[in-house]
């Protein structure tokens, strides 16, 4: 019997459709393959980013660890500008591996961990040589330094500038004990202090403030530092450290003795007793080394100084230099021109002669009894220091002009250095007693800069200021410095660098007849108060000293630190 028409056996319909399942499964195992694909690279590239993000801490971390090691090579080379040790190699133009001789010289992919540990990944250390200002000696005492840190396909890099902490980073800086317990006990130090004995604040008021900057670019609060590696004595008196709205970023001796166990005159954001070593520089190593080598750049006659006088051709050859208050402009000659001359050597004021500024290291200008004498530092010259082996005085107010360095070896036998109110002889009886000299009457025989430091509007200043940036003066004095000073608080300023003795001289000390007001620097083998100094930071001034002073500084080692630092990339 035959099937009716249009009826179709269910076996025949499934045969039918199975082509369109086969295909709807094949469409179905290919997305799932598709998917799992997917989600295998997807899950492949989230583990290598996981891995890559891990490397790249990790190499961030061998970065900090190739800091630290460029720190330690570093602390180890007291000259970071002769081409020798650390720097070997290294220039200001570009980036050159730092010479670590302990793993094989240039500090290029070098392990990390060292030898010996599991290797995690690599580091390299490159330094570049810099300079304060554009045009300025090389920089003895800052350098900058990359670091890159390596590890699997990761690379962190990061820069900074490795700084060596000097006395030139402290408005004052005492040697021996700072003990402020005589005269009226009105002692006041704005910015940073160093003391390596003890630190007494004893008198009736004494105070050290937080409210001036190290750097034009320091924001408030400034971080500015005590450091006293003996006894911070405030037991007694009205002594004041930091304020309760301006305290110090940190204050740190190895012992304290505070009034009744509080610390009701002491704001600091830390106080700990963390002192790092910084040793005051050894002047009188340095003086002696630098009349053996000849690197002063005034002329000399054996261990006198030539000089020429306006309207004399016959130069005088005198031991000491006294910038006298009356009499005819003179110039020390630069030893290269003095060297060049036939002989007779004679004082040439001719066009091309002495006067030309060229060929004089400094000048000295009387001008009016009415107005303060001219000091003039060529500043073309200004990494050659002016040596005297004699005596400094100073006959009348001084304002100077130009960047110099002036460095005094006083004879043994006078212990004054710096003599702007005495007789050329010690005085006799304690220090700051009555001396009698050329600053008697109304002089009061301060060095000032072009424009005060201060910028102090009620004394007839004129802002800005041009210290440190275009002037800035620095004695390096081989015995003591003494400072007449003035009653009149709009005639007590000094703007100046004075480093005052040499290391370990128990006679050597910076003094002040009459009270001063220094906007610079003072390093002291034994800071003498007893006349009430006052002491004020110059923004910026690290950033401008001139080369004599950096290497000597430089050359007497200290705690190195880092600064400005970023990560790169």
């Amino acid at each position: 019997m035959r099937a009716a028409r249009g009826f179709r056996a269910p076996g025949g319909l499934l045969r039918a459709e199975s082509g369109l399942a086969f295909l709807t499964a094949i469409v179905v195992m290919l997305v799932m393959a598709m998917l799992t694909v997917a989600v295998a690279n997807l899950a492949l590239s989230e583990y290598a980013a996981a891995v890559t993000s891990e490397q790249a801490v990790q190499a961030f971390f061998v970065a900090e660890g190739g800091l630290e090691r460029a720190l330690a090579v570093l602390r180890t080379d007291p000259d970071w500008s002769n081409g020798l040790d650390a720097d070997a190699g290294a220039d200001g133009a570009s980036w050159q591996p730092l010479n670590d001789a302990a793993y094989d010289g240039a500090a290029r992919d070098k392990p990390f961990p060292p030898p010996g540990l599991a290797r995690l990944g690599e580091y390299s250390i490159y330094i570049r040589r810099m300079s304060a200002n554009p045009g300025d000696s090389i920089n003895v005492n800052s350098i900058s330094v990359r670091v890159i840190g390596r590890v699997g396909r990761a690379a962190r890099t990061v820069e900074f500038e490795a700084r060596r902490l000097t006395a030139s980073d402290f408005v004052t800086y005492s040697a021996q004990d700072m003990l402020i317990d005589e005269g009226g006990g009105n002692v006041t130090v704005h910015g940073s202090i160093y003391v390596r004995g003890d630190l007494g604040l004893k008198a009736v008021r004494t105070g050290i403030y937080n409210d001036r900057p190290l750097f034009s670019t320091d924001r408030q609060p400034y971080p500015n530092q005590l450091y006293v590696r003996g006894l911070l004595d405030m037991s007694s008196g009205n002594p004041t450290v930091g304020t309760q709205t301006q305290p110090m970023w940190g204050v740190h001796a190895e012992r304290l003795d505070l009034r009744n166990d509080g610390r009701q005159n002491l704001w600091a954001y830390q106080v700990d007793n963390l002192v790092p070593d910084i040793p005051y520089p050894d002047v009188a190593s340095y003086v002696s080394a630098l009349a053996a080598s000849g690197g002063y750049g005034n002329a000399v006659q054996g261990s006198q100084l030539v000089v020429c006088r306006e309207g004399s051709a016959s130069p005088i050859i005198q031991t000491d230099l006294v910038l006298s208050a009356s009499g005819a402009i003179f110039y020390l000659p630069t030893k290269a021109y003095w060297t060049s001359l036939l002989e007779p050597k004679q004082c040439d004021f001719a066009p091309g002669g002495v006067a030309e500024s060229a060929n004089h290291i400094l000048k000295w200008e009387p001008r009016l009894s009415s107005q303060p004498g001219l000091l003039t530092f060529n500043s073309t010259v200004r990494d050659l220091p002016v040596l005297i082996r004699g005596r400094l005085g100073i006959a009348k107010d001084v304002v100077y002009s130009g960047t110099g360095t002036v460095v005094v070896d006083y004879p043994a036998a006078t212990a004054w250095a710096m003599d702007s109110g005495g007789t050329g002889r010690d005085p006799t009886g304690a220090p700051g007693s009555s001396v009698t000299g050329p600053c008697t009457g109304s002089w009061s025989c301060n060095i000032l800069a072009r424009q005060r430091a201060s910028e102090r509007a009620t004394c007839g200043s004129s802002p800005p200021t041009t210290m440190p940036a275009a002037d800035l003066a620095v004695f390096i004095v081989n015995g003591s410095v003494r400072l007449y000073g003035s009653a009149n608080s709009c005639d007590q300023e000094i703007n100046a660098v004075i480093v005052a003795g040499a290391r370990d001289d128990p006679v050597h000390r910076f003094l002040s007849l009459r009270k001063v007001q220094v906007y610079g620097v003072v390093m002291a083998n034994k800071l003498d108060t007893s006349q009430n100094p006052d002491f004020f930071q110059v923004p910026d001034l690290p950033n401008y000293l001139p080369f004599p002073l950096a290497q000597l500084l430089g050359g007497s080692g200290g705690a190195v630190v880092h600064r400005n630092w970023k990560e790169l990339y």
